[in-house]
């Protein structure tokens, strides 16, 4: 999935009507909650648009935005809060879930803690917070991760062996997943050509 998504091979997928209502759902609240941070004078994202310098992204909310393009990593996290107590910053990632799910919750999963690494550390930041919103109900459990080092070396060890292997054309390994069927690139996966992409990424 990196690897395509580093040479910028077109995504195919499917998305129901019902699938669509749930993402919508989810970018409705992430607005509701940064609103609800603003307003309780945490939030220290201020909301700037433009062109990052560093990865060519267009009209973008710098303020929220991170690239680390020694890892072909850019994205955007939820928002920054600064604590009123200890002075220190957080990253904070806000997810909708839905009500078993989230009754069942007592960490953050792991897939969200590995999300929040790139932004922790492309903005300096030591610890993050995770905000989970009963879906039924809107009530929310929040839970903290602390930056490791050792993690990050793990992550960055699997992204440095995704670069290396592009620029040498050959694919790294595909790791099995639950419905990998449904993931937007696996109409080119099976059967890829790495230069043929390379040529057409024009990398």
């Amino acid at each position: 999935y990196l690897a395509f998504k580093f040479l910028g091979v077109e995504q195919h997928q499917k998305i129901g009507a019902k699938q669509q209502r749930v993402f919508d759902n989810g970018l409705s609240r992430d607005k509701d909650w940064k609103q609800y941070l603003f307003g309780a004078g945490l939030s220290v994202a201020k909301t700037r648009y433009g062109d990052c310098q560093i990865c060519n992204d267009k009209g973008i909310d710098l303020s929220r935005h991170v690239c680390l393009p020694e890892f072909a990593i850019r994205g955007s996290f939820d928002d920054i809060v600064k604590n009123p107590l200890r002075g220190d910053e957080e990253v904070v990632e806000i997810k909708t879930i839905h009500e078993l799910a989230w009754k069942g919750l007592k960490k953050p999963l792991p897939q969200h803690v590995m999300q929040v690494y790139p932004y922790m550390a492309g903005r300096n930041k030591q610890s993050a917070l995770f905000v989970y919103e009963n879906k039924n109900t809107q009530e929310a459990k929040v839970f903290r991760t602390q930056f490791e080092l050792k993690v990050w070396n793990i992550i960055t060890a699997r992204l440095q062996l995704i670069v290396k292997a592009i620029e040498n054309d050959w694919m790294p390994d595909r790791t099995p997943a639950f419905n990998e069927k449904g993931c937007p690139f696996f109409w080119v996966c099976p059967v890829a050509d790495i230069k043929k992409l390379k040529h057409e990424a024009e990398i």
